[in-house]
């Protein structure tokens, strides 16, 4: 079977062509009236190509991301056994812990930060590489996040939510760089704000750390993600390529094993390890603090606002002189 990908106007955005019968059509799930008949010169066949309305397309993205990414979540619930909602009302959920238990109980290779090999959890290959140091800082002040000024808003508003993130070289977490030109190759809009050592419910501080090297790549490896692959059981998609199933449905079941994979390793680091923030360089890459405990993030606030205060994050105000 010949198949074809052909893109129209946004008027009539399609994709994935592929010739068939007129009475296939008909047994396809999908509307027949998703399907405009293209004539081209061929009398055996019909050819039938999916249009859609983009703007529905991302709708309906959306909606299948997040309905296939919730099946691996469980909600919090509160002594009374009530829902617990964030501040957008939207309920507040964390990994199932039948997932997180079956990954804390695996053993895995790994290459160490130093060239040596070794058979560990993902806990053990992530402690490899922290740097732990008792004279570490009590807060940073006045580090910038670039990210779009939408994002500036939500963050302002409701607080960082760290599924959104989308670095992960030393770690998936949210990124902080010291400086404009290092924030501004991300993005033009950026966000200012203050990183302070939290209190941990057992009253030791969060820690703040240095990791040997950018170390994430490590723990992503194929051992790891055929693992998780088992244990999430995704429907696989169709031996044979179908173009009338949305393009953006085998994308999410690629990277939604991912997307649980750093939220494991997100409670690993911040949970199991007491690590608020990591400071990651290497090169190649900015130098950086990278956040895995959102209630570090304090004062947060649009760099390019007229109004802003900039001695709420200066070092001479914040001691007094």
């Amino acid at each position: 079977m010949k198949i074809q990908t052909m893109f129209f106007g946004p008027q009539n955005y399609a994709q994935n062509v592929r010739s068939v019968n007129s009475s296939n059509v008909n047994s396809n799930p999908v509307s027949k009236s998703n399907y405009c008949d293209l004539n081209f010169g061929n009398n055996d066949k019909a050819h039938y190509v999916r249009v859609f309305d983009p703007a529905k397309e991302i709708v309906d993205e959306q909606k299948y991301r997040k309905e296939l990414l919730g099946r691996f979540y469980v909600p919090v619930k509160d002594d009374n056994g009530e829902i617990v909602t964030n501040k957008k009302g939207e309920p507040v959920t964390v990994l199932d812990p039948k997932i997180k238990g079956a990954l804390d109980s695996m053993k895995f290779e790994f290459n160490g930060p130093h060239g040596e090999k070794f058979e560990g959890s993902i806990k053990d290959a992530i402690d490899r590489f922290v740097i732990y140091d008792k004279n570490s800082p009590a807060f940073i002040l006045g580090v910038l996040h670039g990210c779009s000024k939408e994002s500036i808003e939500d963050i302002v508003k409701y607080g960082p939510d760290m599924r959104k993130t989308t670095r992960s070289v030393f770690g998936p977490g949210m990124y902080f760089a010291v400086g404009e030109g290092d924030a501004q190759d991300y993005s033009s809009a950026k966000l200012i704000a203050n990183l302070i050592r939290t209190t941990r419910p057992n009253g030791e501080l969060g820690k703040f750390v240095r990791f040997d090297g950018a170390f994430y790549e490590n723990i992503k490896n194929q051992q790891v993600m055929s693992a998780l692959g088992d244990i999430l059981a995704i429907e696989p998609e169709p031996k044979e390529y179908d173009p009338f199933i949305p393009h953006y449905i085998a994308m999410a079941k690629a990277e939604t094993p991912f997307n649980v994979l750093d939220e494991y390793c997100r409670n690993v680091i911040c949970d199991d390890l007491g690590i608020d923030v990591g400071y990651g360089s290497a090169r190649g890459y900015h130098d950086c603090f990278v956040v895995f405990n959102p209630d570090v993030v304090q004062k947060p606030a649009d760099y390019g606002s007229e109004t802003l205060n900039r001695n709420d994050y200066s070092y001479s105000a914040y001691y007094g002189y």
